[in-house]
């Protein structure tokens, strides 16, 4: 099955990589602030819904309908890497 992207294509964060995914060396100011920049642009988007939703389907990092990959976390979406771990428990 193809997915459609359409909404993608007239995005409004469409070529502002930069403000939706951040670098190894910013400090936590400069996080939330691009991180609130972003998302001020996430929510005057027509497509918010869609965005958060492919995000989440397809687990990626970065700023996705106004969502951090943080918050898709703790919303039960997990990154990539990401594992849950549960403890296997012998019972003898």
């Amino acid at each position: 099955m193809i997915e459609n992207l359409d909404w993608f294509e007239s995005a409004p964060c469409k070529g502002k990589t930069d403000l939706f995914f951040g670098n190894q060396n910013e400090n936590i100011k400069e996080k939330r602030l691009r991180e609130r920049k972003a998302k001020t642009i996430c929510f005057s988007c027509p497509n918010i819904h869609e965005c958060r939703d492919y995000a989440r389907r397809h687990r990626e990092y970065g700023i996705w309908g106004a969502e951090t990959e943080n918050q898709r976390l703790s919303n039960g979406y997990y990154p990539p890497r990401f594992r849950v771990r549960t403890r296997k428990i012998n019972n003898k």
